[in-house]
C-alpha cells in the first residue's frame, strides 16, 4: 500500500507526466504523417506534370490552328466589308440617278399600260418568297 499512497500524493504531476508523454507522442504521429504527405505529393505533382507534358504539344497545336483560323476570318470579314461598301455604294447610285422625267405616252401607250395593270392586279398572288 506504500505506493498507491505515494502515487496518490503525486497524483497531478503523474497526469501532467501522462498527458505530456501523449503529446509528444501526437506531435511526433503527426510529423511521421506530414513527411509521408509530402512524399505523396511530390509523386503526384510528378504524375501530373507528366500526363499534361504529353498533351502539351496538342494543345499547343490546336491554339496555333485556331490563331490560324481566326487570321483567315479576320481577313474574309474585311473582304465581306469591302465588298459590301462596294455594293450599297452602287445602289445608292442606281437609286439617286433619276432615270425618267417625264413620262409622255400616247393613247396606244396608255391603253397598253392600263391593259397591264390589270392583268397584274387581277393575277392570283403565290405568296411570299
Amino acid at each position: 500500500m506504500p505506493i498507491l499512497t505515494i502515487l496518490w500524493k503525486f497524483k497531478y504531476w503523474i497526469a501532467i507526466a501522462v498527458l505530456s508523454f501523449l503529446w509528444l507522442g501526437q506531435i511526433a504521429y503527426t510529423n511521421h504523417l506530414s513527411g509521408k504527405l509530402k512524399v505523396a505529393d511530390a509523386k503526384c505533382a510528378e504524375r501530373i506534370n507528366k500526363v499534361n507534358g504529353a498533351y502539351q504539344g496538342a494543345i499547343n497545336a490546336w491554339r496555333t490552328k485556331v490563331s490560324t483560323v481566326e487570321t483567315e476570318l479576320e481577313a474574309e470579314r474585311q473582304n465581306i466589308k469591302i465588298q459590301f461598301r462596294d455594293i450599297k455604294h452602287e445602289t445608292q447610285k442606281v437609286i439617286t440617278q433619276r432615270i425618267y422625267t417625264d413620262c409622255k405616252l400616247t393613247d396606244d401607250g396608255m391603253h397598253i399600260a392600263e391593259a397591264a395593270r390589270i392583268a397584274a392586279n387581277s393575277r392570283k398572288s403565290a405568296g411570299p418568297m
